[in-house]
């Protein structure tokens, strides 16, 4: 099961409702400080380590079988860290404008990126 933001806040689940709240007045937030405040909020989905780390039992589990899981089954869903970082760095210190939502994973007006729009941004970037 897929917990996800909800900003209309009536998802069932508290961290749905919440995240939602959180994304839409971080929106609202920005409106009041134009120019000097930009907000993406990014919905990474999984995220997979680049190496495997010093990790307990149980985190050692889920990496072993939720990631290939999620590959195969919900590849869209899966930002491996590495590609995550430069686009995270890549909003962080670009023009703050919105992104174009031609694209796949990119919605609210350009402001909000899920993980297949993760994907896209950093293939767009890496193949320049």
């Amino acid at each position: 099961m897929v917990i996800r933001a909800d900003q209309t806040e009536k998802a069932w689940s508290l961290f749905a409702r919440i995240k939602g709240r959180a994304e839409k007045d971080l929106i609202t937030l920005q409106s009041s400080y134009p120019g000097r405040l930009n907000i993406y909020n990014v919905r990474p989905g999984a995220v997979t380590p680049s190496q495997p780390g010093r990790r307990n039992l149980a985190f050692k589990v889920l990496e072993a079988v939720l990631v290939p899981t999620f590959k195969v089954v919900a590849p869209g869903m899966v930002s491996p860290v590495g590609e995550l970082a430069k686009v995270l760095h890549d909003l962080a210190v670009g023009d703050g404008k919105a992104l174009p939502e031609k694209g796949v994973g990119i919605e609210d007006k350009g402001r909000l990126v899920r993980s297949a729009g993760v994907r896209a941004m950093y293939a767009a970037t890496s193949a320049k």
